[in-house]
């Protein structure tokens, strides 16, 4: 939390199914000709935080298993589809009243949000 009692949300890199047994099925028969499903999720900045916090998910997108979207120099279908579906998640959490902040987390996807409570 802020100093102004703003609620704050952090973009997360999760793998579909971290919060369900049976996602992470769906998960793995959907994703195996392209690895596994992730998707971005906007949560409290705790690596602990379960999907009740989430304010709001974006689509899926696989990720093959060699890849480390973090260290990914050269531009891929991959890397683009994640980059996509993160500008698509920032659009639905501006339009929702978040308005995103200056600063960020540790990687390229995390950014910050705040509400007014």
């Amino acid at each position: 939390m802020t100093e102004t009692s703003d609620i704050l949300v952090q973009i997360h890199l999760e793998e579909l199914g971290r919060h369900s047994r049976v996602g992470a099925l769906v998960g793995a028969v959907i994703g195996a000709g392209g690895g596994p499903l992730f998707r971005f999720v906007a949560a409290p900045n705790d690596p602990e935080h379960d999907a009740s916090e989430h304010a709001a998910v974006s689509e899926r997108f696989p990720v093959l298993p060699t890849e480390d979207l973090d260290l990914q120099a050269e531009p891929n279908e991959w890397t683009e589809l994640a980059r996509q579906r993160l500008k698509e998640l920032d659009v639905e959490l501006l339009s929702l009243g978040w308005k995103r902040r200056a600063d960020r987390g540790r990687f390229w996807w995390s950014l910050r949000y705040d509400k007014p409570m």
